[in-house]
């Protein structure tokens, strides 16, 4: 089975309900307009629109209809600056030079670190932003547990707070807009050869792709990386063995972060580490349908050829691109939701974390 994440919009708490903005869709359209094309990166950036001085909820989802009958109680929520994300400070400045210009002044690496060299001084620009931000929260005496700050996919804080709150924290300086975050959960749905996966690694009338050369980001509960599908043994020592203070990564798990902790369960504070293995099941899963290699009937791992004569007789089959290298991005504790996806996002814009977002991951 292909194995895909799903998210209802985080609604605004703030505009009318014709208007609701989908803040998150918002972080990954940003987000894709720049790994797709730079160039076209004005076309997917949406103006945000004002808000309204009441919260407006909608009654038909239970979690919205249990807040709104309990303002005291604590929601997550995104608070989003005035100042842009770093992506696009990123991006227009590519696009403020142009092709043409690229070609006739500046050489690629030069045009680049130009872009480079934007996006950090606004990473430097939003984070004294939010600081500021944070320090009004908390003079002004707003009860919060702040969660996470991003300020390359998007510029904001997310915290826990009162719905009793919203419009306080929409009145302190620099906010441009409070979202109440819709946690995100798993599903599942369709499968590999559907789509005919098998057929495009073969090539033909497409040109042959297997995910070589291409780096892909799991945003979910992690990825149990020593299960043969990912080119490990999967025996019982080894998970005995692991050290959860530290991650290595593998020929095929080549980079990661837990943002979550395994007690984390969306509705308490992440405590984030340095190892992402899963213990959900379904960032494994995921990972799976993305790239995993495969395992044979013995339990070993499947090495090829990744063509239409794979055996359909496979313990597990190969995932939709069998060769590309995969990040494991933990947003899921062991059990509950996640408000942690827009962290995720900004961390695979920057994995390293040092402000240059050329090495962003592919997908």
């Amino acid at each position: 089975m292909q194995t895909q994440t799903t998210c209802e919009s985080c609604r605004s708490t703030g505009a009318p309900a014709d208007v609701q903005l989908d803040w998150l869709s918002t972080a990954r359209r940003l987000a894709l307009g720049l790994l797709l094309t730079t160039s076209a990166f004005a076309a997917v950036v949406k103006p945000v629109l004002p808000v309204s001085p009441a919260p407006v909820l909608s009654p038909a989802t239970p979690w919205v209809a249990a807040s709104a009958a309990a303002p005291t109680k604590q929601l997550a929520v995104f608070i989003e600056l005035t100042d842009p994300p770093a992506v696009l400070a990123y991006g227009q400045t590519l696009k403020a030079t142009g092709p043409a210009a690229a070609l006739q002044q500046l050489q690629p690496q030069a045009l680049r670190a130009t872009a480079v060299s934007a996006a950090r001084a606004q990473i430097a620009v939003n984070m004294t932003a939010q600081s500021r931000a944070m320090n009004a929260v908390k003079a002004a005496g707003i009860s919060h547990t702040e969660l996470y700050r991003v300020s390359k996919a998007m510029n904001g804080i997310a915290v826990y707070a009162t719905l009793a709150d919203l419009e306080r924290l929409r009145a302190i300086p620099g906010v441009k807009s409070v979202r109440v975050m819709h946690p995100s959960r798993p599903m599942s749905a369709t499968s590999v050869p559907f789509i005919s996966a098998p057929q495009v690694w073969q090539g033909g009338a497409v040109p042959k792709a297997d995910g070589t050369g291409i780096r892909i980001g799991i945003i979910d509960s992690g990825i149990d990386y020593l299960h043969a599908d990912f080119g490990g043994k999967g025996l019982e020592a080894d998970y005995k063995a692991l050290d959860r203070s530290r991650f290595t990564p593998t020929a095929k798990v080549v980079g990661g972060t837990d943002l979550a902790g395994d007690a984390y369960d969306g509705s308490n504070t992440p405590v984030p580490g340095p190892n992402p293995m899963d213990c959900y099941g379904h960032g494994s899963h995921v990972a799976g349908s993305a790239a995993g290699f495969g395992v044979n009937t013995d339990g070993s791992t499947y090495t090829g050829p990744y063509d239409s004569s794979v055996p359909a007789t496979l313990r597990i089959l190969p995932g939709v691109a069998p060769k590309a290298l995969l990040y494991a991005i933990r947003v899921f504790g062991c059990n509950g939701s996640t408000n942690l996806v827009p962290q995720a996002i900004d961390w695979a814009l920057d994995p390293n974390g040092d402000g240059n977002l050329t090495d962003h991951l592919d997908v």
